[in-house]
């Protein structure tokens, strides 16, 4: 896995690869996106592989236009303050005669450093729910495509919870101590 790769843009990014580009350029606007937020991975993948002959599942990012490599998504302080889109393998398929219509259920999962978002000494007196609500208030003005629709319904703050269905026990506590945090918006 290489730390460092450039994401792949899948083309044509059809599906839950269109929400996550649609999502994800809407975040990194200039205007009105999230200016704390260095790198938006999009859509990732559900990766295993043996440590110590035990299996270890962790969330992965395509890397590349090779379409091998692999970016491990736990908390790391070298990809910056960063959010993925987390998609389930459940999908609901409606089909009419004007097409037919996936809805996901996704979470949007969120990393960051504090020192990062307020500047000086203000992220001192910053909490995880300063930067939830700055996410919160974000989803409720940003626009995206007619066919993207995202709803918040749930939040998740512990690492089984914002990590679930990955190798929790990996992600060392200072990794959601501050100065860095992570939350995870269930939609």
């Amino acid at each position: 896995m290489n730390q460092n790769a450039t994401l792949l843009t899948p083309s044509p990014a059809v599906l839950l690869d269109q929400a996550a580009i649609a999502i994800g350029g809407r975040m990194k606007d200039a205007t009105y996106g999230l200016p704390w937020i260095t790198e938006f991975y999009g859509a990732i993948e559900r990766r295993v592989k043996e440590r110590e002959g035990v299996p270890y599942y962790y969330p992965a990012a395509l890397a590349d236009s090779t379409g091998l490599e692999y970016i491990d998504m736990m908390p790391d302080a070298l990809l910056g303050n960063y959010a993925y889109l987390d998609g389930t393998e459940n999908q609901e398929v409606e089909f009419m005669r004007s097409g037919s219509r996936v809805k996901y259920k996704v979470a949007i999962v969120f990393w960051f450093d504090l020192r990062d978002i307020y500047t000086g000494d203000a992220w001192k007196t910053k909490t995880l729910e300063n930067v939830k609500q700055t996410a919160l208030a974000w989803f409720e003005t940003a626009s995206f495509p007619e066919k993207i629709s995202l709803q918040i319904a749930g939040i998740k703050t512990k690492a089984e919870d914002i990590y679930r269905g990955y190798s929790v026990n990996e992600i060392g506590q200072q990794y959601l101590m501050r100065p860095y945090g992570g939350f995870r918006f269930d939609a």
